[in-house]
């Protein structure tokens, strides 16, 4: 059986008992002891894991529902191996149902969504139809979602040595919490700015 629990309803196969095996002697008798460049490498991935975090307002590349299943998980474990109780872990622990719930059919999980990349071609399709005059409150709020998703600042710390690039003045694929520039969403977030801003 699996060393974590799970509900019934979540699990669609049984392990078989030569998987379970191999795991277990992989984990037990396989895996190397740490070692002294090991645990320096795990220093450093700890403390870029726990960089991503915060500039990502712990949204950790949510919008990539793979990358998410292995790197929440991580994030969320580093700032416990940091601290247990500290604010980090605490504030990943918030973030949790932001993604992760449990439905009438087990456990769900999901993205961290698209809000700024809908809204950009939304409103792109609005322009393109010409009835301005008739939806111009809706365009007007458009204008102002998108402004306010853009990423105000750079990332914080020494934000190159995490292999992070300069993020002011653009926009994500969600939202300015996301603060992952994105150049194709920063793109079309600007072409559309400045056809607003010749309405308006």
């Amino acid at each position: 059986m699996f060393a974590f629990g799970y509900l019934e309803k979540d699990l669609m196969e049984d392990a078989t008992m030569l998987l379970q095996e191999l795991i277990d002697g992989f984990l037990t008798m396989v895996a190397p002891p740490p070692s002294l460049l090991g645990a320096r490498l795990g220093f450093q991935y700890l403390v870029f894991i726990i960089g991503q975090d915060a500039t990502q307002c712990l949204q950790n590349f949510g919008c990539f529902l793979l990358s998410f299943l292995y790197i929440q998980p991580l994030c969320m474990l580093a700032c416990w191996v940091e601290d247990p109780n500290g604010d980090c872990f605490k504030r990943n622990l918030a973030r949790i149902p932001d993604y992760i719930w449990a439905g009438e059919d087990g456990m769900k999980m999901q993205t961290c969504g698209s809000q700024l990349w809908d809204t950009v071609f939304a409103i792109q399709a609005l322009l393109v139809a010409n009835l301005n005059d008739k939806i111009g409150p809706t365009l007007k709020k458009g204008h102002n979602y998108i402004k306010n998703s853009q990423v105000k600042d750079n990332p914080s710390d020494d934000f190159k040595s995490m292999y992070r690039h300069i993020s002011k003045g653009s926009w994500t694929f969600t939202d300015q919490d996301h603060g992952w520039q994105v150049s194709d969403c920063t793109a079309k977030s600007l072409k559309v700015s400045i056809l607003l801003l010749e309405l308006f």
